[in-house]
């Protein structure tokens, strides 16, 4: 165990490094991360060792990034805390394949390059396919939750965040993989010969380290300065510039024109199935009980004016909605629209006559339906939906409400309420970038998110999910304003101004002001700039091919 564990010790410390530099973790470590495991790989001479170090790199930075998904499974299906571990293992092994997947799509490529050993620049080119690799295959590896390093930029609260109007933060996460790059060139000006493969890497990189005396490796480095000046200048001013055009894009995107007034509510009601499971009691008396009084915190002075709209959070309404299309069956709800005369957003768990769904329901302050609900297009595996449920017994292994929702069409996701397009995102949906695209497109004003993380707990997930969310903001230049249940709520404006953040676990309400656009503005992203990371990845991809053809077509020429 401790051969293997030297052997294998460069991808875990990439796995340390990655998992401690996510969210909510700083990122000391993001532009660096991967370099032991890229160091690694340029020792491999033969396959497996290679597959199973990246396998193992993501492997370990999945438990430590995303460890929370155990107590979800815990919290969510009411498994003991073994089968829970076990879950959250049987997640961390395929959850992020696309390390070990780029790892052999990288050495199938190398082994073609070094064939060809007359050009020096070859052995370039397959420094810069790692980073290459790893941008591709996370880009179309599924995922159950799409995560990236570019939303560390934000959390960050670096300038160049903003930059994701123009390109999105998946293209920031391909800027960090390739600023990775620029610190393995760093280590690999400074290394000493541990590899023949390594040797002869260096060897064509000029960095011909023989001595390995104190002295000799002092005078290497002094022959490397130079060139690990340029490294460190070049990524400092790539760094510095991206974050001062960042600033300009903030600063430079206008004012809105308009504001409208939300009363958001996180009532922090306990997990119904929970509640169920703990008294054996019906728990949605109470839990609407606990909804009213917290709404009604408002409506006790008189003197202040109706708001826009009210938001009730995903989670927080106990009970179901009947309805068929626009007419819905009388609920408490539509009642309290008109004893408030206030207009309510409503996220709960709709009936119709298809099945049950995951909606949101906009009463206009006559108690009336505005449209038909909008139904969750993008539900959860696991949690919304069991792959495989038709063979399953499934209303045995999940008590009190079942999970199985129908899958919206999504249609209706632009409400107009008062004279105001909402977007509506549920929980989940929020984590995907052209959903939310497909909104701004759509006419929205306000992106509105429901959500109920009371299955997460109070680490990592809520700040992952948080961040990840308001995201979607800056690359459409909307306002959002979150509710949810059990925190964390919040808002941000178009200029990418983070409001308000509640506290988690807590029972709140606010008055939310919400400044918007009257007339349509779209930004780079939400017109074409979704698609450059893709034309990026593929250009370059495409370039480096050719490059490797008339590399080849020119030894065999010479030969």
């Amino acid at each position: 165990m401790r051969k293997l564990l030297k052997f294998y010790s460069l991808p875990l410390l990439s796995a340390f490094l990655m998992g401690t530099s996510y969210i909510p973790f700083p990122p000391w470590a993001l532009f660096f991360c991967y370099v032991p495991l890229w160091v690694f790989a340029l020792k491999q001479k033969k396959l497996k060792p290679l597959l199973i170090g990246g396998f193992l790199c993501q492997f370990v930075a999945t438990l430590i990034g995303f460890n929370w998904v155990a107590y979800t499974i815990r919290e969510f299906g009411f498994f003991p805390w073994p089968l829970a571990v076990l879950g959250l293992l049987g997640f961390a092994g395929f959850t992020n394949l696309h390390m070990p997947i780029a790892l052999l799509f990288w050495f199938i490529t190398q082994k073609q390059i070094n064939k060809i050993k007359s050009n020096e620049n070859l052995s370039r080119l397959t420094l810069l396919l790692l980073p290459l690799y790893f941008a591709l295959c996370m880009e179309y590896y599924p995922m159950i939750f799409e995560w990236n390093f570019g939303y560390t930029w934000f959390y960050a609260k670096w300038p160049a965040a903003h930059t994701a109007q123009i390109w999105g933060f998946k293209f920031l996460n391909t800027l960090t993989l390739f600023f990775n790059l620029f610190f393995l060139f760093f280590y690999l000006k400074l290394a000493s010969k541990q590899h023949k493969k390594v040797d002869r890497l260096l060897s064509l990189l000029r960095l011909n380290i023989k001595d390995s005396s104190t002295k000799g490796h002092f005078a290497n480095i002094s022959a490397a300065l130079p060139s690990l000046l340029w490294l460190i200048g070049t990524w400092t001013l790539l760094f510095t510039g991206l974050n001062f055009y960042g600033h300009y894009l903030k600063t430079k995107w206008p004012d809105p024109d308009k504001t409208a007034h939300v009363l958001l509510v996180q009532p922090n009601i306990e997990n119904l199935a929970t509640a169920y499971k703990k008294s054996k009691k019906d728990p949605r008396p109470l839990a609407l009980s606990q909804l009213i009084k917290e709404t009604k915190k408002y409506f006790n002075n008189e003197s202040k004016p109706p708001p826009d709209f009210i938001l009730w959070p995903e989670g927080a309404y106990p009970y179901r909605i009947q309805h068929d299309g626009r007419k819905a069956r009388e609920s408490f709800a539509q009642r309290q629209a008109r004893k408030w005369k206030s207009p309510i957003v409503v996220s709960t768990i709709g009936e119709n006559p298809k099945g049950t769904t995951n909606s949101i329901f906009v009463f206009n302050k006559k108690g009336g339906l505005v449209q038909s609900p909008y139904d969750k297009t993008l539900l959860l595996a696991f949690g919304e939906y069991l792959p495989g449920e038709k063979w399953l017994p499934i209303d045995k292994w999940l008590s009190y409400y079942g999970r199985s929702f129908q899958r919206g069409t999504g249609e209706n996701k632009v409400t107009q309420l008062n004279g105001i397009n909402l977007g509506f995102q549920i929980c989940y949906e929020g984590l995907f970038d052209f959903f939310t695209r497909d909104l701004s497109r759509k006419k929205a004003q306000i992106l509105v998110n429901v959500t109920n993380d009371s299955w997460y707990g109070s680490w990592q997930q809520p700040w992952q999910h948080l961040y990840m969310t308001l995201a979607r903001s800056i690359e459409v230049r909307r306002p959002l304003i979150r509710g949810t249940n059990t925190g964390l709520s919040a808002f941000i404006s178009a200029k990418g101004k983070i409001d308000k953040i509640s506290t988690l676990n807590k029972n709140t309400s606010w008055i939310q002001e919400i400044p918007y656009y009257s007339e349509e503005k779209q930004s780079t992203f939400s017109l074409w700039g979704y698609y450059i990371n893709q034309y990026f990845l593929w250009c370059l991809f495409t370039l480096c091919l050719g490059y490797f053809f008339l590399c080849k077509i020119r030894t065999e020429k010479n030969a």
